[in-house]
């Protein structure tokens, strides 16, 4: 892997970790599905512009798979958003990641796919490090259950986009993808009190910097990055997404882990990392551009 990809994909992976912190924030001063609708219409729009071209070659096909995937990344970040607002920021980072370990859980629950023993002990070891992270047999709060259905929503969006990837373009899976969720939080939105228009710095930094560098801008940089890199060294990197959340949180708000819970934290980690690892280097992760795309962390 050249220098310089490592250099774009750690600067992607830290505009997650840092997203926690600012949509955290974001959500105290506006409304969650308002902020969502407002983020996700501001990407979608950006990336149609960027990708008009594919345009041209779109069918019925990709935009019905691209309004599933929408479906499941609305769930997603509406669970994880909510979730957020009642848990910590570096809970919430070690919780989302959970999505790359449930993605060949659930391939297996529902459709058999074969599971390799190491996936199956990397899924034992985030389960502990669940447990741990609870504080050692205390009990998840309702926020981190919601993170935590967060990422399975994430998982399933996986799986879906693995399958929609072999036919349709993308770009284009993406940038419907991106509308889809946006007009979903948007309908959520007016039906539970209406849109809100963002005020203030604060909501608007966080929705500038996830709309276009934590979504349009990292889509690119994936895609620039692994030119130079194996979807193995990629996944890897990827991974340290949590890391960087928990680093913010202690750095913006001086909110860290204790004790276990770091050993928790980094058996997901790390479960992560060889899931990433072993991964055929043909394969990669399910949907990882698309993952990008979204920016997993909750942005």
């Amino acid at each position: 892997m050249k220098r310089g990809s490592v250099a774009l994909l750690v600067a992607v992976t830290a505009i997650w970790g840092l997203t926690f912190v600012m949509v955290q924030d974001a959500v105290r001063l506006t409304p969650v599905l308002s902020f969502l609708a407002w983020r996700f219409l501001i990407a979608g729009l950006v990336m149609s512009l960027l990708t008009a071209r594919a345009w041209r070659q779109v069918t019925w096909g990709a935009l019905g798979h691209g309004v599933l995937l929408g479906g499941l990344v609305a769930a997603g970040y509406w669970l994880q958003t909510f979730g957020l607002a009642e848990t910590t920021v570096d809970l919430a980072g070690f919780l989302t990641g959970l999505a790359v370990i449930l993605t060949p859980v659930l391939a297996f629950a529902l459709w058999r796919r074969p599971t390799p023993p190491l996936v199956w002990g990397c899924a034992a070891a985030a389960l502990g490090g669940l447990w741990l992270l609870a504080g050692s047999g205390g009990a998840l709060s309702g926020g981190d259950w919601l993170v935590v259905g967060g990422a399975g929503a994430f998982a399933l969006q996986l799986l879906a986009t693995d399958v929609a990837l072999r036919r349709h373009p993308l770009s284009v899976l993406v940038a419907v993808e991106l509308l889809t969720t946006g007009c979903l939080s948007g309908a959520g939105a007016l039906m539970t009190g209406g849109m809100v228009w963002p005020a203030g710095s604060v909501v608007w930094t966080a929705l500038l910097v996830t709309a276009l560098l934590a979504s349009v801008a990292a889509f690119w940089v994936q895609g620039y990055a692994q030119q130079h890199a194996t979807p193995q060294e990629t996944a890897t990197v990827l991974a340290a997404e949590p890391l960087f959340a928990a680093l913010f949180s202690y750095v913006l708000q001086g909110a860290a882990l204790m004790g276990w819970q770091w050993v928790g934290a980094g058996l997901i980690t790390g479960s992560i990392v060889v899931l990433g690892r072993v991964a055929p280097a043909d394969e990669g992760p399910p949907g990882l551009g698309t993952v990008v795309a979204m920016g997993e962390g909750p942005d």
